[in-house]
């Protein structure tokens, strides 16, 4: 198991490193009991947190799984899981909401441990109800898709940026511009011809891009203080297929499979959707 091999090698570092692995693991055991551990991570959540509500959000809307299969469906609950997990370790988290979460999706996130009750103590909200209902003003809400004529040169303070949940694979092209349409929102892309050229840094492949990949760049984004190019060449891997999420599991999500090329939603720059709102910029 993956999870098993990294805890193998970080165990090897620290014994090359010269550190008391085993006096370590009793100060922990011991700080669990106390509770000493929970009130640390909790202090420094609080600290990563503050400024969240005035930053950009994000959604993810998962209103297409009637048009996907079950594989589909499973590679998709994965990669939200992803996005939790790469949120709650950014060290400027922002929050996350999922709309239209039910069915088959529902359940698969419903497995992991924490899901919900740990997750919505970490920016994390979701609903079975449609993203206009989550989020009801439309004049702050973008679509992102490749198909769409606006490029996006900043992320707004305020806007609710919103990924199409679709694994898509050349199969669902053009549903989340029809259903922007519909909703009378906005669209926009990520710039990504701009700053993934032929031979520099990853593969202009990866225009093909998992949901998690685009929630990363967005958080990468505000992290870095505005640096698309950054943001895409650390997200980003170098080949199609360098993905390094397996799909395991740790509980709550929190895992360090948090990148994956698990299904490929067709590039916020193709079919993965973006939802804006708001009118000042972020940095």
């Amino acid at each position: 198991m993956k999870k098993a091999r990294i805890k193998a090698a970080k165990v090897a570092k620290a014994i090359a490193e010269g550190r008391d692995v085993e006096a370590e693991r009793m100060e922990q055991e011991k700080n669990r009991l106390s509770g000493a551990g929970f009130r640390k991570r909790e202090a420094l959540w609080r600290q990563r947190i503050n400024g969240a509500d005035t930053s950009f959000k994000i959604c993810i809307d998962c209103s297409f799984e009637d048009q996907m299969t079950s594989k589909e469906i499973g590679s998709l609950s994965n990669q939200i899981r992803y996005c939790y997990a790469a949120n709650k370790r950014n060290t400027k988290p922002i929050h996350l909401s999922i709309s239209s979460l039910s069915g088959s999706t529902l359940n698969n996130l419903s497995r992991c441990d924490g899901f919900p009750n740990q997750w919505t103590l970490r920016a994390f909200t979701h609903t079975d109800q449609s993203l206009l209902s989550l989020h009801t003003d439309p004049s702050r809400v973008v679509y992102l898709t490749e198909c769409s004529d606006t490029i996006l040169d900043t992320l707004v303070d305020g806007d609710v940026y919103v990924i199409g949940g679709i694994v898509d694979r050349n199969r669902l092209k053009g549903v989340t511009r029809k259903k922007a349409k519909e909703m009378g929102v906005r669209t926009a892309a990520l710039p990504i011809d701009k700053y993934l050229k032929k031979g520099k840094g990853p593969s202009t492949a990866t225009k093909v891009l998992t949901c998690n990949h685009v929630f990363e760049i967005l958080l990468k984004f505000r992290e870095n203080g505005g640096d698309w190019g950054a943001a895409m060449l650390d997200v980003l891997p170098t080949r199609r297929g360098d993905g390094d999420g397996d799909g395991d599991g740790d509980g709550d999500g929190d895992d360090d499979g948090a990148r994956s090329d698990d299904g490929g939603v067709k590039g916020v720059a193709s079919d993965t959707a973006v939802i804006v709102a708001g009118n000042e910029t972020t940095s």
